[in-house]
């Protein structure tokens, strides 16, 4: 995994410009996080008590508290390696019980807060591509170790294209999907032109959509499939049995 001070994340205000601007360039956001509350409805909850959600990287907290909008009874555990976002998700989410961690994946495999602990969700949103590919099966591996008989795993992320040609057109949808917007990023921000960049970001270490499930099926994930895909951007995971 890239560790977490070498990427533009520990910078001082680039984690606010993200937030400011992460609806002008993640295509369908919105959409995919209702997708997670679907998935939950229908896979994981259940008539008998409380849940356990753990989100991996959730910046100022807008998937969990989409899930917890959906689903009050929720009981959430954030994990990020920001101050500034877990900061940012403190100030969006105020329900009593909420569990904030400051941790790196990367460290979550050294050390573990959350060693002996098993949740009933587990979600994820484009973070996990910023481990390098060998640390991503091991990841996933805890991922399933902390997983509930019965959870699941809900992950959105940022994937490799099969061909490269297939990349450049997968970015020429992305930035006309960005310039099909009402409201534009900062010309001179560091994201506006993120989608042209995005082959030669040394924080990124995006794999094949179908490799990743590949591996979530070899772990031991029910019905491991992708659940939705946009050119680069993809939502996939899959179950724990009961």
């Amino acid at each position: 995994m890239s560790p977490y001070k070498e990427t533009r994340w520990g910078e001082k205000d680039f984690g606010r410009i993200y937030l400011d601007t992460a609806e002008t360039f993640v295509p369908d956001r919105e959409r995919l996080i209702e997708m997670a509350c679907s998935f939950y409805e229908d896979f994981v909850k259940t008539d008998n008590g409380e849940k356990s959600l753990l989100e991996l990287g959730p910046g100022d907290g807008a998937f969990t508290n989409g899930l917890l909008s959906a689903e009050p009874k929720l009981r959430a555990t954030l994990v990020d390696a920001s101050p500034q976002m877990i900061n940012a998700a403190k100030e969006r989410l105020t329900n009593i019980g909420t569990e904030f961690i400051i941790s790196s994946f990367e460290d979550l495999l050294e050390d573990d807060p959350l060693a002996g602990r098993e949740f009933d969700f587990v979600v994820s949103s484009l973070a996990i591509h910023h481990m390098k590919s060998e640390s991503k099966a091991a990841f996933y591996r805890y991922i399933f170790d902390h997983i509930s008989p019965g959870g699941a795993f809900f992950n959105i992320d940022t994937v490799a294209s099969p061909t490269e040609d297939i990349e450049d057109w997968y970015i020429k949808l992305w930035g006309r999907w960005i310039d099909g917007q009402e409201i534009k990023p900062d010309p001179d921000g560091p994201f506006a032109k993120k989608h042209r960049e995005i082959k030669n970001k040394p924080g990124n270490h995006t794999d094949p959509l179908f490799d990743q499930i590949a591996i979530l099926k070899e772990i031991g994930f029910v019905g491991a499939d992708c659940f939705y895909k946009y050119g680069r951007f993809a939502a996939f995971g899959g179950r724990r049995e009961k």
